[in-house]
Parts: structure tokens; C-alpha cells; sequence
């Protein structure tokens, strides 16, 4: 039997591919859920925003504190956007009964907005969550019960 706290305690400790798993998910349902939607620049580029916000953000809402906030959030952005572009375009080859040469035509067309996408939520996100760890200028890293502490051994 699966305890759930220790479900969800599995869930933060594998964020990176729990944000991937998210990102592809909401991608997929919201690409397969309004199919007359082409997008604004890129091809399905609205979609692509959404999964991959809600993806990353939980990925680096739970990141473990050694992992860089940027990097983490670029990676994890361009990885979730390529692969984000696998699915749709399987389910509209076989959905649709189309030739082989469309489903490489749409799978790179999503490959390219997944990954402009992606580097742009990862980056965006990553400097967020960078910037929202990093002390201001007028605050120190370590308050004075921290050397006091040092002191009193």
C-alpha cells in the first residue's frame, strides 16, 4: 500500500522529471483539447506556454538547494519543450490516419516551438527563482545569532 505523504515526498525528491512529466501532460491536453488553434508566432506556442509554465514552476518550486535556479530552469525547460512535441504529434498521425511525411512535418514544427518556448519559460523562471534566492544588497547571508553562536564554543 502507497502511503500518500511518502507519494508526494517521492514527487518533490524527482522534481526535475516530475516538471517534465507535468509540462508534457498539459502541453498534450491542452493541444489535443483545442485543435482549430494554430498559434500567435510559433506553431501551438499558447499551449507550449502553459505546460511548460506550470511544468517548470513546479519543478523549481521543489529543487534541491544545490541545484542552480538558471541552469536548472534552462535545462529542464528545453528538455520538456522537445519532448512535449513527441506526443501531439503522434496522436494527430494516427488520430487523423496521415501520411508519415506529416508527422515529421508537425513533429519538427513542435520541436521548434518547444524548444524556443522552453529556453524562454526555463530562462524566465530560472532568473525568477535565482534572483528571488539572492540577498539583497543592505541584507547579510548569516544573521548575528549565527556568529554568536560561533563564539559562545
Amino acid at each position: 500500500m502507497i502511503r500518500i505523504s511518502s507519494f508526494f515526498e517521492t514527487i518533490k525528491e524527482n522534481n526535475a522529471i516530475t516538471g517534465i512529466i507535468l509540462s508534457i501532460v498539459i502541453t498534450f491536453l491542452f493541444i489535443v483539447v483545442s485543435p482549430q488553434w494554430y498559434g500567435l508566432v510559433l506553431l501551438r506556442d499558447f499551449d507550449f506556454a502553459i505546460g511548460l509554465f506550470f511544468g517548470t514552476l513546479f519543478a523549481l518550486k521543489y529543487r534541491q538547494p544545490h541545484q542552480s535556479a538558471l541552469k536548472f530552469g534552462l535545462r529542464l525547460g528545453i528538455i520538456s519543450g522537445v519532448l512535449a512535441a513527441i506526443a501531439p504529434s503522434f496522436f494527430y498521425w494516427i488520430a487523423y490516419r496521415l501520411e508519415i511525411i506529416f508527422l515529421f512535418q508537425y513533429l519538427g514544427g513542435l520541436i521548434v516551438t518547444g524548444l524556443v518556448i522552453g529556453f524562454i519559460m526555463g530562462g524566465f523562471l530560472g532568473w525568477f527563482y535565482m534572483s528571488k534566492d539572492t540577498p539583497k544588497k543592505g541584507e547579510e547571508k548569516y544573521n548575528d545569532d549565527f556568529f554568536e553562536d560561533l563564539v559562545d564554543k
